[in-house]
């Protein structure tokens, strides 16, 4: 039987094994609970997970020089959000983090704590400046040929101006002291909701 790595989402942030085969539909059954661990930092704002993991994206070769844990790769998460109408503009900083291992416990001084790869950077000052009111963020670390390793922003906010569109897509580079932020850019004639309610 295959084990694979389920990436952890932004709801639960707890890593998951799916087992079975990789090509078929994963079910809750395929999922088993190995625990969870504490995130680092304080809680001054921006540079907080406080209000913030609005988006993370896991890196396969992040944290190389981490403990031979059985978890490797590491986390780049959102901080505390950008707040609108000047309340805190440089929020959603981002971090990239390790992952230690799960521990399963009812006591958080029990559990393991994560440690900054990198510290918090504002990698989209500048940007979205239009789209800072309750924003909503999705990021993906994508290691391709044609661009090399890059982490993929989408960038929209609960009620998404169309008139006139304002592009929401951008990468950055996962270097988060030099991250040469590229975009925005829309993603060819797609509305800005992809899916209609």
């Amino acid at each position: 039987m295959q084990e694979i790595t389920v990436t952890p989402t932004v709801f639960n942030w707890l890593p998951l094994v799916a087992k079975g085969n990789s090509a078929q539909l994963v079910r809750p059954g395929d999922l088993q609970y190995l625990g969870a661990f504490r995130l680092p930092g304080g809680d001054v704002r921006p540079e907080t997970f406080a209000y913030g993991g609005n988006a993370m994206t896991f890196n396969p070769d992040g944290d190389s020089s981490g403990s031979d844990d059985g978890f490797p790769g590491s986390l780049f998460v959102t901080g505390h959000d950008r707040l609108a109408y000047g309340e805190l503009p440089d929020g959603t900083q981002v971090a990239e983090i390790s992952i230690p291992e799960p521990i399963v416990s009812d006591n958080l001084a029990d559990l393991n704590q994560a440690e900054f790869v990198q510290g918090f950077h504002n990698v989209a000052e500048g940007f979205f400046t239009e789209l800072e009111e309750i924003p909503r963020i999705g990021m993906q670390y994508l290691d391709t040929p044609a661009t090399g390793a890059r982490i993929h922003l989408a960038w929209g906010q609960h009620l998404q101006p169309d008139d006139p569109p304002v592009p929401s897509h951008a990468w950055f580079d996962p270097d988060l002291s030099g991250p040469d932020m590229q975009g925005a850019w829309f993603i060819g004639n797609q509305p800005r909701y992809v899916h209609s309610v």
